[in-house]
């Protein structure tokens, strides 16, 4: 039955497809083509934006404070007096970085907590540099 079937199947004629068919298809094609304009225009879109943002945000992280931030007395209690030779020995981009946190958190007024764990961030990557200097207590 399947072989009879397919038989005859196979010697109709192919039927000319309607003029409409064309006009539905090209119009088809318009809407995928505009669809991709859109999604890759988005994506360009918000890509330029990222990157504008990225710009702006990028000095903030990367220059220095033109002016020290006015440390409180928390600030003041919290910070151990160290001499100046494991800062000058360390001079690494770690101890520079912990030291752009800490203003970061005096300035958003962050809790005692936070900034005594950053202190002892601090404390201990300078014993590492420069295992033989100790912070000097007052």
């Amino acid at each position: 039955m399947d072989n009879a079937l397919h038989a005859y199947l196979a010697a109709l004629p192919e039927a000319p497809p309607s003029p409409a068919l064309w006009t539905r298809l090209a119009q088809a094609r318009q809407r995928q083509l505009r669809r991709r304009r859109g999604v890759a225009v988005g994506l360009a879109t918000g890509c330029l934006a990222l990157g504008v943002v990225g710009l702006f945000q990028l000095p903030r992280q990367v220059a220095p404070a033109s002016t020290p931030p006015q440390l409180s007395r928390a600030a003041i209690d919290h910070a151990p007096a160290t001499s100046p030779a494991p800062l000058q020995s360390a001079g690494s981009d770690a101890v520079r970085a912990l030291d752009r946190e800490l203003q970061l958190a005096y300035a958003r007024n962050a809790s005692d907590a936070e900034l005594g764990a950053l202190w002892d961030l601090r404390r201990n990557l300078l014993a590492s540099h420069s295992p033989t200097t100790q912070p000097v207590d007052i």
